[in-house]
């Protein structure tokens, strides 16, 4: 088949809708199929695609016009804050419901986002399926963390991977890490990712940093270098208010690292006893369980995560997809 996916960011932007599309088309690819990924500003080309995919029902919502234009069915992926925030907004729920009416088939990476949607938009409960994510793509490199950020051995790396936005809460690590590194000189907050949407955000993130040594970002960081970045971290942190499956999350895990992430109901159901939740949005809590981790509990986990999270993913994505496209072709055909 020859499939469109419409995706809000692809690489080198370092989110987790590129990294989502990334591992779907490559997965599609090695079964023989036709992949055109782009973002909802890229020009399609001349292209003839037999099914369209969409990543996330408000961002790529271009996705429906272009189904419509081609003719050909329409496959929506939410994929978090499009059914976590996005509907809660009355002018972006009308675009979602408009576009998910239309799919031929609404996809969610957990059971816990396809029953809250459902619940939203009742009428498209026939077509609403759950495919978990498949094995990340965690290509090997040269790269060296703390040689290109000048940190010893001895320093105990606490790092957001992800993109830089309101929604992934970045900035409320710093103040509970800056206090334990004031207690612990080793601490360090390192932040990888691409900043998104609100460059106010991220000049706040910036400002936060800025003549603190013991934080730094990581500047230009591209895809193939996160692998390094997870390996040569002590603890991988995630305080986001919204996810669906965080990718971020799912990489740590299956590199045996230690979590330390928000309760929110998505990510205690990825990491459930194999690492670390805070109460979302406790500073001190954070803190505390910051602080036992540096103090000798960082390397408690490791193949516990791994263990977990192989049984969580799907080695059979890519498949799935394509019955999901076979069957929405078919439909369309006999229409």
């Amino acid at each position: 088949m020859n499939i469109l996916m419409v995706s809000p960011t692809v690489f080198p932007d370092l989110t987790g809708n590129a990294v989502s599309a990334h591992r779907i088309a490559e997965g599609l690819r090695k079964l023989g199929h036709e992949v055109h990924v782009i973002t909802p500003s890229d020009d399609v080309g001349p292209l003839q695609p037999h099914v369209v995919h969409a990543l996330h029902a408000f961002k790529s919502a271009r996705a429906a016009i272009l189904a419509k234009k081609f003719n050909v069915p329409l496959v929506v992926t939410m994929t978090g804050t499009d059914g976590n925030r996005d509907i809660n907004d009355p002018q972006k729920r009308l675009v979602i419901a408009e576009v998910l009416f239309q799919a031929a088939a609404v996809v969610f990476y957990s059971d816990i986002l396809k029953a809250k949607v459902v619940a939203e938009f009742p009428k498209i409960a026939e077509k609403a399926l759950t495919i978990p994510k498949g094995m990340p793509i965690l290509p090997d490199s040269e790269f060296q963390l703390r040689k290109a950020l000048k940190l010893d051995e001895n320093a105990i790396l606490f790092t957001l991977v992800g993109s830089i936005r309101p929604v992934k809460n970045t900035l409320f690590a710093i103040a509970p890490l800056e206090k334990l590194h004031q207690q612990n000189p080793q601490v360090h907050l390192i932040v990888v990712g691409t900043i998104l949407e609100d460059p106010e955000y991220g000049k706040k993130i910036m400002e936060s940093l800025s003549g603190k040594s013991w934080a730094k970002y990581l500047e230009n960081a591209t895809r193939e270098q996160i692998r390094q970045v997870y390996i040569e971290s002590d603890v991988i942190v995630n305080c986001s208010l919204s996810e669906s499956e965080s990718n971020a999350i799912i990489e740590a895990m299956i590199l045996g690292k230690t979590l330390l992430a928000s309760d929110i109901d998505p990510n205690a159901a990825l990491i459930g006893s194999a690492g670390v939740t805070y109460r979302a949005g406790d500073a001190d809590d954070f803190f505390r369980k910051a602080k036992a981790l540096a103090e000798g509990k960082k390397d408690a986990f490791g193949d516990l995560a791994k263990q977990a999270i192989l049984r969580k993913l799907n080695p059979l994505e890519a498949e799935d997809y394509v019955r999901v496209y076979e069957h929405a072709a078919s439909e369309h055909l006999g229409r």
